[in-house]
């Protein structure tokens, strides 16, 4: 089993964090592959990497991802994260923006390239 994953959290520069993740090598800090949601968090907020843990197996990675989201949320924190995490992903037709709050001005004239 390999152990060579990590959990980590971006973090605007104010030290509020808005989204966790899991990977491995580079991926804490590409930019390529993530939500026009996020995007907008980084514009706004800044980038800034924490590392949670490392030296993961791929299922560990997965289950504290998701205790690690669900901590930040339970106590207010406002995550840009479409999923609970772990393997969760969007199933095809299911909007990323949580039910019930207004999308911002920014996110929506990103969304149309204005």
């Amino acid at each position: 089993m390999e152990k060579v994953y990590y959990v980590y959290i971006h973090r605007g520069n104010d030290g509020i964090p808005y989204y966790v993740g899991m990977g491995k090598n580079n991926r804490a800090h590409t930019f390529k592959g993530r939500s026009h949601q996020w995007h907008i968090a980084v514009y706004k907020n800044g980038f800034n990497v924490t590392f949670v843990k490392d030296g993961l197996s791929q299922e560990e990675a997965f289950k504290l991802e998701k205790e690690t989201i669900a901590d930040l949320r339970n106590n207010g924190v406002e995550l840009v994260n479409a999923t609970e995490g772990g393997l969760g992903r969007l199933q095809k037709g299911q909007s990323f923006w949580p039910k019930g709050k207004k999308r911002p001005p920014e996110f929506c004239r990103a969304l149309s390239g204005r």
